[in-house]
């Protein structure tokens, strides 16, 4: 047994504390679950759609996510040495794999209701494509590269997909049926066709948008993690380290500038990631030790409802 392995068990409650629930603990993704599922609700209830498609898909997308974690644990790679630790680790790992087969069940229960209930045949590919990216993230954590930036990336490219497809979901509902009228601030009407190309139109934007915002706090810890290891004393040592930050919140504090009014929601995208651009700027000069990752966790998830809410405004 290594000294930091034999400190860590005769510490009192060692053990017990390596039996967690199995629940995501990472406060920036709830976030941006949660926000995504928030603002999807509010665009379905914008548009004349009732509200709980939006949010039974939403749960869903949570539960997905809740089953992404009980996978980790239940069949990551035993790494304690001592018995004890082992025995602790076993244990943890059943008490995993009982949650993944509670969540694969709620997940059928909602699923199945779903498209009994609103007939969406396409939700079906949905959740295939959906269990298709928990599989590959549960890949990735037996190759121990679930944490690596590009694999982060394409976790909140697939996490921001949940508002707008809550929204479609309500939308298309009311459109089949008949709760939707052409008339109003949406962009769908009861046409042949069912759904117009406009709604589509309306989810893809907020993924995009959502996609392209949540990115953003990838390079953001990133950074805060290199500078809690080097400690950058000068301003050139801090911006070397975070000029990847630097350079996307330029990026996309451009493209919200110059292309809101061009994608159809104005200045309102751009104003409501002033706060999350500034924070980022006065994140790469002003270093804090020790690092507090829940700080910025529950940051992050009040910067992500102002952005939300400037998506609203422009939408509206």
């Amino acid at each position: 047994m290594s000294a930091p392995e034999a400190t860590r068990a005769a510490r009192p409650g060692a053990a017990a504390r390596t039996r967690r629930r199995p629940i995501p603990g990472e406060h920036g993704a709830w976030g941006a679950f949660l926000t995504g599922i928030a603002l999807g609700a509010a665009l379905a209830v914008q548009a004349g759609g009732p509200l709980w498609p939006a949010l039974s898909a939403g749960a869903a997308a949570v539960v997905l996510f809740m089953l992404r974690e009980a996978l980790f644990q239940a069949y990551r790679p035993q790494r304690a040495r001592d018995p004890a630790r082992q025995a602790a680790e076993r244990q943890e790992a059943a008490r995993a794999r009982r949650w993944v087969l509670g969540e694969l069940l709620a997940l059928l229960v909602i699923g199945g209701l779903l498209v009994g209930a609103t007939r969406q045949v396409w939700l079906v590919a949905a959740g295939a494509a959906g269990l298709g990216f928990l599989a590959f993230f549960v890949l990735l954590r037996r190759s121990r590269q679930e944490r690596s930036a590009w694999a982060e990336v394409v976790g909140f490219v697939g996490m921001s997909a949940a508002g707008p497809m809550g929204y479609l979901l309500s939308v298309s509902t009311a459109v089949q049926e008949g709760l939707a009228g052409s008339e109003g601030p949406v962009l769908l009407h009861l046409a042949e066709g069912g759904l117009q190309w406009g709604t589509v139109e309306r989810a893809l934007l907020v993924w995009l948008l959502l996609a392209l915002y949540f990115v953003g706090p990838v390079f953001y810890v990133k950074m805060k993690v290199a500078q809690q290891r080097e400690r950058p004393s000068t301003p050139m040592d801090r911006v070397r380290l975070g000029w990847g930050t630097l350079l996307y919140s330029a990026a996309l504090a451009a493209v919200l500038a110059l292309a809101g009014s061009a994608a159809g929601v104005g200045t309102w995208p751009f104003v409501g990631y002033v706060p999350s651009l500034v924070k980022n700027v006065v994140g790469v000069f002003r270093v804090k030790l020790p690092l507090n990752l829940r700080r910025i966790g529950f940051t992050e998830v009040g910067l992500s409802l102002l952005f939300a809410l400037g998506i609203f405004l422009g939408l509206g």
